[in-house]
């Protein structure tokens, strides 16, 4: 494949990536080397990340796929302990207060 091949075939898959209405992701990179596609990036579930390997073999079937994504994981929000849900409810008992 030549550079502007190259090129060209990136551009289309990332088209694809962002404008799929199932993907919408535009954080992917992706990139051609040695013969072989690479995408690289964090994505939001395991899902959207299948979801991305499957457009970009159905893009480039004839290139093997190396998975370089990874599933970003948001931390739960920290449990209040039992003093913080007290404060918690009396500062909402004043706010319904209406004096």
């Amino acid at each position: 494949m030549t550079g502007g091949a190259v090129e060209y075939r990136i551009g289309s898959i990332q088209r694809r990536l962002a404008e799929d209405p199932e993907v919408s992701e535009q954080g992917v990179r992706v990139a051609i080397q040695d013969g072989e596609l690479y995408l690289t990036g964090a994505v939001a579930t395991p899902a959207r990340k299948e979801d991305i390997l499957r457009i970009a073999r159905e893009e480039a079937p004839e290139l093997p796929v190396r998975d370089g994504l990874t599933v970003f994981q948001v931390p739960a929000p920290p449990v209040a302990d039992d003093d913080e849900a007290d404060d918690i409810a009396v500062v909402d008992e004043i706010a319904d207060d209406p004096s």
